[in-house]
Order: C-alpha cells, then sequence, then structure tokens
C-alpha cells in the first residue's frame, strides 16, 4: 500500500502548472509557434489556388478556344398565317328578252293608203325669220352672236447678236468712261492692252463683257471701263441689232 509520500512523489513537476488557467511561457511559445506554422501553410494554400487557375489559362491557346462548338439559339416559330377570307361574289343580273310573235293577216284588204311623210318648209330668203342660233352674216340672221376670238400674236424671236469683223463697218461710240489705272499695276510698273469680247444689245447697251487675253492686273479695270460704255445702235437690214465686238483697251504709263 503506498503512502502518501510516494503518491506526492509519483506526481509529475509540471502538472500543477498545466492545470492552471495561464500556461507557462514556454507552452505560449509553442502555441505561437503552431499558430505561424498555420497561418503560412493557409496563406501557401491560398495563393496556390488564386496562382493556379492563371496557369492553367495561360497554358491555353486561341486555337483550341476556336474548336468550341457553338450552338446558335433555335428561331421564334413564324406566326400563323392569316385566315383566307373570301368574300361572296354577287351574282350576275339575268337579262330576259321578248320576241314578239308575228301573226299572217286571214284577209287582204283591197285598198292601201299611202300617206307621203310631212317635210318642213325652208325658211324664205325674203323673209326677216331666220334661223335660230344663226350668225349675223348668214341671211335672216339677228347680229347678236359674238365674233370669233382674234388669233394668238407669236412672240417675235429673240435676236442673235452678230459678230462685227475687221472688214465690217464698227459701231459709233457715244460715251466711255475715263479709265482708271489700277495702283498696284502702276506700282508694279505694269502696262499693255486688255481684249475684251464685248456683246452689245440693239439699244447701244453693253449686257455682257469677258476678257480675252491681257495682264491680269489690268483686267478687272478693263472690264469695267468697257461695261459703261455707250454706243450707236447697229442698224441691218432697217433694223436695230445686237452685235459681238472685239474692244482693245490699252494701259500705258507716262515716261
Amino acid at each position: 500500500m503506498s503512502t502518501p509520500q510516494s503518491s506526492a512523489s509519483a506526481i509529475q513537476p509540471g502538472a500543477f502548472a498545466n492545470a492552471m488557467l495561464e500556461p507557462p511561457s514556454g507552452h505560449k511559445k509553442k502555441r505561437l509557434l503552431q499558430s505561424s506554422i498555420s497561418l503560412v501553410v493557409h496563406t501557401g494554400v491560398l495563393a496556390l489556388l488564386i496562382i493556379l487557375p492563371l496557369l492553367i489559362s495561360n497554358g491555353l491557346t486561341i486555337q483550341q478556344l476556336n474548336k468550341t462548338f457553338l450552338v446558335a439559339p433555335p428561331l421564334p416559330a413564324p406566326p400563323p398565317p392569316r385566315p383566307i377570307v373570301t368574300r361572296p361574289q354577287a351574282a350576275a343580273p339575268k337579262y330576259t328578252t321578248s320576241v314578239a310573235k308575228l301573226s299572217v293577216p286571214t284577209t287582204i284588204p283591197k285598198t292601201i293608203s299611202m300617206k307621203a311623210p310631212e317635210v318642213a318648209e325652208a325658211p324664205s330668203i325674203q323673209s326677216n325669220a331666220g334661223v335660230v342660233g344663226g350668225m349675223g352674216s348668214v341671211f335672216g340672221g339677228d347680229g347678236t352672236a359674238a365674233p370669233p376670238p382674234p388669233a394668238p400674236v407669236a412672240a417675235p424671236a429673240k435676236k442673235v447678236p452678230v459678230f462685227i469683223s475687221g472688214n465690217m463697218k464698227q459701231p459709233v461710240l457715244l460715251f466711255s468712261p475715263t479709265l482708271m489705272y489700277p495702283p498696284i499695276a502702276r506700282a508694279a510698273r505694269i502696262s499693255g492692252t486688255v481684249v475684251i469680247l464685248a456683246i452689245i444689245d440693239e439699244h447701244g447697251d453693253v449686257v455682257e463683257a469677258r476678257a480675252v487675253s491681257g495682264p491680269p492686273l489690268l483686267v478687272q479695270a478693263a472690264l469695267n471701263s468697257v461695261a459703261h460704255r455707250k454706243y450707236q445702235p447697229t442698224i441691218l437690214d432697217g433694223q436695230p441689232t445686237p452685235i459681238k465686238l472685239q474692244v482693245q483697251v490699252n494701259f500705258q504709263l507716262a515716261s
């Protein structure tokens, strides 16, 4: 039989310390080490779970993805056809014809009276009675009918301008404005002749002008001068006629 001393000696030295609420410092260090190892292991597992899908997706090629069989969704069912409405046709009208029956006379008459048709008498020329609705120029007319409308007057054809060449008589110039020398051309010492083709109407007014040749800096001044000119109307075959005239405008600088 064991004694109390032997039972007390059988108790381990750290058993009382482990039974306390707060473990000893050595046990704390052990738990801290276990927690650190567990945290590292869990972190490694989570990193592996995150990185592994990325490695798998990088290993896939576009050709493998293109081999995926895609099926389009089925088309919707077509709408039901519209019912065909038949309209009743109107019955064709029926026509009835009656044919009179001819009867054969039983007796032949002895005399047959022939009566000539009545003819209306023509009005006498000497009488004042005229034909109803007759014109005033007809014998017997009352002269109240309206005269016929006058024939439409055709619009006069537009005259084509005649080109005046060097052998023909030139039109007489009645008025010409003062020729304005362009300041830019004067400063650049540019001179020369500008040839302008002008159209003059039957009244002697210039209605159109365009430059044919000449220095570009002098063209606009020449056009302004010719456009305000006044000529004597050109008479051809006894009538005023529009003409085409080639005009030369000279620009000379004073020496």
